[in-house]
């Protein structure tokens, strides 16, 4: 059952990778014109959520799949038998199981490259998201979004919604929280 549960595990760790690394060029992707099938105006594609004080974004959802894939592969290998009955297989000649060999050895090594890398592009191209502070007379929470560096945004979070609208609001925030500043932290105009 061990050796089952093993090859299970260490496929699912595998298959977390390869999802690290396919969401990590999705997310790359994104940003260029011809191939933006993925929205940009938001924190998870085309929208923000807002999860008390908690904005999730795709480089903690890379995060925790590549900690999952690390467990599962981990607890894969510790539930390796020490020694492995022979399997009941027809013999394989020499030149296809080097071949099986090579690929396995060339997919371990591509992991291992591209899970850092696109980790790595990821943070590079990850917005950072701060929830401001108290609400405006209508209830209305705030998000303040950093364009890595390149300038900010704020948007709303409506009463009774996790979801943030940016700018315009379609909803009933004023943009003016209840002790008289602006979102951008200024006096509220007069």
């Amino acid at each position: 059952m061990s050796e089952r549960a093993s090859g299970i595990l260490l496929r699912v760790g595998v298959l977390l990778f390869v999802a690290v690394v396919v969401l990590g060029i999705l997310v790359f992707a994104a940003r260029f014109e011809p191939w933006s099938f993925l929205p940009t105006n938001g924190a998870l594609g085309g929208v923000t959520l807002v999860l008390g004080t908690w904005v999730p974004t795709w480089l903690q959802i890379e995060l925790a799949l590549t900690g999952a894939a690390v467990l599962a592969t981990l607890v894969g290998f510790f539930l390796l038998p020490e020694e492995a009955p022979p399997r009941e297989q027809e013999p394989r000649s020499f030149l296809a199981g080097a071949a099986a060999f090579i690929l396995r050895v060339l997919g371990f090594l591509a992991l291992v490259i591209a899970v850092p890398l696109t980790l790595l592009v990821t943070l590079f191209q990850t917005d950072s998201y701060r929830v401001l502070p108290g609400a405006d007379s209508a209830g209305c929470r705030y998000v303040e979004r950093d364009f890595a560096g390149y300038g900010m945004d704020v948007g709303a979070v409506p009463p009774g919604s996790i979801v943030v609208e940016w700018q315009p609001y379609t909803s009933e925030c004023t943009g003016v929280p209840a002790d008289g500043t602006s979102v951008a932290g200024d006096p509220a105009p007069a």
